[in-house]
C-alpha cells in the first residue's frame, strides 16, 4: 500500500528539487558548449546531435511517462538549450579589447 498523500507529495517535492539541480547542471554544460561553438563558429542547431540525444533517451525504460511525453519533455529541454546557446553566442566577447 502506498504511503500517505503527505508522504508521497514530500517525495515528489524532493524529486522535483533533484530534477531542477540536474537540469541546471545540464544548462551549465550547455553554456560551455555555446562558448566553444562561439569561438569555433559552429552553428547552434545540430539536428543530427539532437536526434541522437532523443534516440538515446528513448532507449531507457520509460513506461511510466510514455514515449510521446518523454519525447516532448526532451524536445523542450533541447529548445531551452538552444535558447541559452543563442544568448551566449550573442553576448559580447569580454576577452577581446574594444577599439576606441
Amino acid at each position: 500500500m502506498p504511503g500517505s498523500l503527505h508522504d508521497l507529495r514530500n517525495e515528489i517535492q524532493s524529486l522535483d528539487s533533484r530534477l531542477v539541480q540536474l537540469i541546471c547542471k545540464r544548462m551549465h554544460v550547455v553554456r560551455q558548449i555555446a562558448e566553444l561553438k562561439k569561438t569555433t563558429g559552429l552553428p547552434i542547431l545540430d539536428s543530427s546531435r539532437e536526434d541522437k540525444v532523443l534516440s538515446h533517451i528513448l532507449e531507457h525504460p520509460h513506461a511510466e511517462i510514455g514515449t510521446e511525453n518523454l519525447k516532448r519533455l526532451f524536445q523542450t529541454i533541447l529548445e531551452i538549450s538552444r535558447q541559452i546557446q543563442e544568448t551566449v553566442v550573442a553576448e559580447p566577447d569580454h576577452n577581446i579589447p574594444e577599439r576606441s
